[in-house]
C-alpha cells in the first residue's frame, strides 16, 4: 500500500486552549464539540494535552477523597497547567498515517497533535480517525 499522508485524516484546525485555562472550561468545551482530546497551546506551539479520561480520573480521585476536597487539603486544582500531560509526543504535518500508528502503538496513547514545520499546532489525528479511515478502507 502506498504511503498515505496525515493530512489526509487528521481533523484540521483542532480546538485548543492555553495552560492556565480552568479545567472546568475544558470540560465544558470538550462536552459541546463532543471531543475527547485537548491540545493546550501557547500561540500556536503545543505545550501540553488533556484527554476526557484525564479529566476522568480526576473526577473519580475528587469523589474518593471528598474529605480533603471539602477540606481543601491538596486539591487546589483550577488549571489545566496542572493536570496536563506536559510536552506530549506530536507528529509533523509531513508525516504518514504508518507514523501515527506505529508512534501510537509504541507510546500507547490514543492521540497525536500535528505541528508545521514551526511547530505550530495544525491538526490533531485520534484512534478514533484511525479507525475510520480503516473501515473507510473495507467499504
Amino acid at each position: 500500500m502506498k504511503p498515505i499522508a496525515i493530512t489526509e485524516i487528521m481533523t484540521k484546525k483542532p480546538l485548543s486552549v492555553h495552560p492556565k485555562e480552568e479545567i472546568s472550561f475544558a470540560v465544558q468545551l470538550m462536552k459541546q464539540n463532543a471531543i475527547h482530546h485537548l491540545p493546550i497551546t501557547v500561540g500556536q506551539k503545543v505545550v501540553g494535552i488533556v484527554s476526557m479520561g484525564d479529566l476522568l480520573f480526576l473526577q473519580n480521585c475528587v469523589n474518593q477523597n471528598k474529605d480533603m476536597f471539602l477540606k481543601g487539603t491538596n486539591f487546589q486544582l483550577s488549571a489545566l497547567d496542572e493536570i496536563m500531560t506536559k510536552n506530549p509526543i506530536c507528529l509533523t504535518n509531513n508525516s504518514f498515517i504508518q507514523d501515527a500508528v506505529l508512534e501510537m502503538q509504541e507510546s500507547r496513547i490514543n492521540c497525536l497533535p500535528i505541528v508545521d514545520e514551526n511547530k505550530n499546532l495544525v491538526g490533531i489525528v485520534t484512534t478514533h480517525d484511525l479507525i475510520q479511515f480503516l473501515g473507510n478502507l473495507y467499504n
